[in-house]
């Protein structure tokens, strides 16, 4: 019999089409680029505009309406959202028990299953909201996030929701029976054993596949590894932030020219391409900036491309551990990001409000 292929499914936060090196970033991410020069970069690959949207497609292979996320639950808590999307089918904002999670049907299959990262599918979301428990996802090792920040994380067993100690507020977690909430302490000194979303979730994904029983090695495995970076709000170490600290100095219009140089040189776009202007309105022109908000600003793009570096040294470091446990050549690695950069403070007005 031949053997069946094992599937890691790799998924940024918020990431840009050209922050990569292999789409034409200065951002170092060799451990991506490899990959991308061996296998294959998807030039017309679409997702949906929003987070939760792609990742419920994802996680289930339907339309993300067919799967109850046609809108972020965020987006109908609103008077504008309420009147738009409140009681249409297919924007429930969490995942309907109508359709299957990828999980459950390979491990029907016989495939381990193991998830670490963001979870955004609404499901955490709508157990505060309407009491609705979570779906059974036949997931047998799961370490993630609840929100949108580095804030919180849990862990899910087959058996209830726990909380692990993650960053500094309270959270809430279904237990099977109730409601548990957990308190921990940030990570503030940049103590390399303490959290950090990133290494802390590929570190969670390698102990799961390291950990699998006897039994359990004998199957193929998915694993889902959902970074939240370069989500905002752009935590990024030190040590690597200070790779990028003279990168950004020239402003975005610069940095738009040399990647859009980039990618025509690489061949992703033709070399007759007219970009779109991208300044929106009430951001003034780089020239205008006084000093230090040009330092400022330079500052935000540095920490962003250290958490895409950072990024990267993880998905290298998922790449090693398969390549030791003899896996890498029969696991199929799909990269992608759940939307493009985040960008949405103006456009997202009319649906979020003063939620933004």
């Amino acid at each position: 019999m031949t053997q069946r292929p094992n599937f890691l499914i790799i998924l940024a936060d918020d990431l840009g089409f050209s922050d990569l090196g292999c789409f034409g970033s200065e951002i170092n991410t060799p451990n991506i680029d490899q990959p991308a020069a061996d296998g294959i970069r998807l030039l017309n690959h679409h997702t949906a505009a929003a987070c939760s949207p792609t990742r419920a497609m994802i996680m289930t292979g339907t339309d993300n309406h067919l799967a109850g996320v046609g809108c972020m639950i965020e987006f109908k808590q609103n008077e504008n959202g309420v009147k738009r999307w409140g009681g249409k089918a297919g924007h429930e904002g969490y995942m309907s028990q109508d359709v299957a999670c990828i999980a459950e049907i390979l491990s029907d299959q016989g495939y381990f299953t193991a998830m670490a990262g963001k979870n955004r599918s609404g499901i955490l979301a709508c157990d505060r909201l309407t009491g609705h428990p979570p779906v059974d996802s036949n997931v047998h090792s799961v370490y993630f996030l609840v929100v949108a920040t580095i804030s919180a994380g849990s862990l899910y067993s087959r058996t209830g929701w726990q909380l692990i100690l993650l960053e500094g507020e309270f959270f809430t977690a279904w237990m099977g029976s109730g409601f548990i909430s957990v308190v921990s302490e940030p990570n503030k000194t940049e103590d390399p054993e303490g959290f950090y979303s990133s290494d802390t979730y590929t570190t969670a994904l390698i102990d799961y596949l390291q950990g699998r029983s006897d039994a359990d090695k004998e199957k193929p495995f998915v694993g889902y590894l959902a970074f939240s970076a370069p989500h905002w709000p752009l935590p990024a170490p030190k040590t690597v932030e200070g790779l990028y600290k003279d990168t950004y100095l020239e402003g975005p219009e610069t940095l738009r020219q040399r990647r859009l140089a980039k990618l025509i040189e690489l061949g992703i776009i033709a070399p007759d391409v007219v970009p779109h202007n991208v300044v929106p309105p009430m951001v003034p022109e780089w020239d205008t900036f006084t000093p230090e908000e040009k330092f400022k600003s330079s500052r935000a793009m540095s920490a962003y491309a250290a958490m895409v570096h950072q990024m990267d040294v993880n998905v290298g470091r998922i790449i090693e551990f398969l390549k030791k446990s003899g896996d890498y050549e029969n696991t199929f690695i799909i990269l992608m990001s759940d939307n493009g950069a985040q960008g949405a403070a103006v456009e997202a007005r009319p649906h979020m409000g003063d939620k933004i």
